[in-house]
């Protein structure tokens, strides 16, 4: 039974985090991708004879480097690992405070110790009083 619980919750993880983690996956493969790139550019302004260039690959190559660590940085703070962070929906972000007392105490209805009774109680309870 943990076992199945353990995959629910790993699944619930990549459910909910699904584009920061493609967007770490894309960070990391620029980061590698740029160093590939770059040592094959400068083994070929090497063998071309104009190792001048290699200054500006070099340049390159750092600047995609820092922009994938910074994308990288971004996906890895964004990911969710618990429920501490107070979420909040969009809705009420956007409204007064008066009006989310107004839903608050219309939620309020609801909570309370009323009993919830469905279809097939209430026609027991008719039957019961025929009876």
């Amino acid at each position: 039974m943990y076992h199945y619980l353990k995959w629910a919750a790993l699944s619930l993880f990549f459910r909910r985090n699904l584009r920061y983690i493609i967007l770490i996956l894309v960070a990391v493969v620029f980061i590698f991708l740029a160093d590939a790139v770059y040592q094959d550019l400068a083994d070929y302004q090497r063998a071309v004879g104009h190792p001048e260039n290699i200054l500006y690959l070099l340049i390159g190559k750092w600047i995609v480097i820092l922009l994938s660590a910074g994308l990288l940085l971004f996906a890895v703070s964004r990911l969710g690992f618990g429920g501490s962070r107070n979420k909040s929906s969009k809705r009420e972000k956007n409204l007064p405070p008066e009006t989310i007392d107004a839903i608050d105490q219309r939620l309020d209805r609801f909570k309370g110790s009323q009993k919830l009774r469905n279809r097939s109680e209430i026609l027991l309870e008719k039957r019961k009083k025929r009876d």
